[in-house]
């Protein structure tokens, strides 16, 4: 009776290689240890045809390849002393994979039950199996300000972390809400307590700010060509002789007689003179 209990093929990704094993038995489930062990790979496409990898150059054709299988070497355990019925290859270089592509590995043993055995496999960089992702203890603010870091698909291996930069839009609309902010903490200047703070500069209108030059009208100019200072004398002449004809009596003011001296007089029965009027200062 054929034997349904073999352990079939394995493989892993490690160190940048892949590890293939396989274990064998033969029709009365005894461990295969001898013959040639053979591994091919093919490459699914999306019509359901296959590509087949040549180990000549590590690239998977539609064509005829020049290598077309690996063999694989038993390996024994207890320093050679135990068969194990396990068949390993390794291949190193994986520039002809995909991620995300499916492939079948499939190795060969004409003395294994069965001959064949197949194994169906999607290449990437993480194990998807292990790969997990908290984010229990990632606030909102934290991701909005890009300071938190957690794995994400496309990184290189598990655990690999990947800061997350928030979008344009947010980063706009944080410093629009930070402008809120302070026009809030600002307040009305009508506020009491309230405070504002003048620019360096101002819009330019004459002045612009405090300390700045002003420019004068050409009317002002004229008027201070003609306010010479020999015309200022000739006013303080004036005034200085207008102060001998006028007087403080008695908290008021009055002329002096030398003043009024040459004044007209009345005429008619209760006339009098203006300088009987005056009084004389001595």
């Amino acid at each position: 009776m054929a034997n349904n209990n073999f352990s079939g093929i394995d493989f892993r990704l490690s160190g940048g290689k892949l590890v293939f094993r396989a274990s064998l038995k033969d029709s009365s489930g005894a461990k295969v240890t001898s013959g040639t062990t053979s591994l091919r790979l093919y490459e699914i496409q999306d019509d359901g045809t296959l590509k087949t990898y040549d180990w000549s150059d590590n690239t998977f054709k539609t064509a005829t390849v020049t290598t077309e299988t690996l063999a694989l070497t038993h390996r024994t355990a207890n320093n050679g002393a135990t068969n194990t019925g396990l068949w390993t290859g390794v291949l190193a270089t994986l520039t002809g994979f995909t991620s995300g592509g499916v492939y079948v590995v499939q190795v060969t043993n004409t003395g294994a039950t069965p001959e064949s055995q197949e194994r169906e496999f999607v290449f990437g960089t993480q194990n998807v199996n292990t790969l997990q992702m908290s984010t229990d203890a990632i606030s909102e603010s934290a991701v909005s300000a890009g300071a938190v870091t957690k794995i994400q698909n496309g990184l290189s291996k598990p655990g690999t972390a990947q800061t997350i930069t928030p979008p344009a839009d947010m980063a706009s609309q944080n410093t629009l809400n930070s402008v809120g902010l302070a026009v809030v903490a600002l307040g009305s200047p009508m506020q009491s307590g309230a405070t504002v703070v003048l620019a360096a500069s101002q819009p330019s209108y004459a002045p612009a700010k405090a300390g700045d030059a002003m420019t004068l009208t050409s009317d002002y100019d004229a008027a201070k060509t003609a306010a010479s200072q020999s015309s200022v004398n000739a006013i303080k002449t004036v005034t200085d002789q207008l102060a001998t004809m006028y007087t403080i009596v008695s908290g008021a003011g009055v002329f002096t007689a030398d003043a009024l001296a040459n004044a007209p007089s009345g005429s008619g029965g209760d006339a009098i003179t203006i300088t009987d009027q005056v009084v004389t200062v001595s």
